[in-house]
């Protein structure tokens, strides 16, 4: 897991995806899980993880993401990831 988050970090800009805020200090990055924790063989697969600030990350397991922006379940993942 350690050697997937400097990879995350890079990858996504040292930004958040969503407001794409980058301040690291101010507003704490998080990397987010797209599809669950739970799901054990996705938690450190690179295209289940994204970077999110404090702010989006915590809308984004609100009840204000009615539309469950960057949440998956296992089977719309493997649906993403065929196409």
């Amino acid at each position: 897991w350690n050697y997937v988050m400097p990879l995350i970090f890079k990858r996504d800009n040292y930004k958040c995806v969503k407001c794409g805020s980058g301040h690291l200090y101010k507003m704490p990055l998080h990397i987010h899980h797209i599809v669950s924790f739970s799901v054990k063989e996705l938690r450190a697969n690179e295209d289940n993880l994204i970077l999110l600030c404090k702010k989006c990350h915590d809308w984004v397991h609100s009840k204000k993401n009615v539309n469950k922006e960057y949440i998956l379940t296992y089977e719309q993942f493997k649906q993403q990831i065929q196409k």
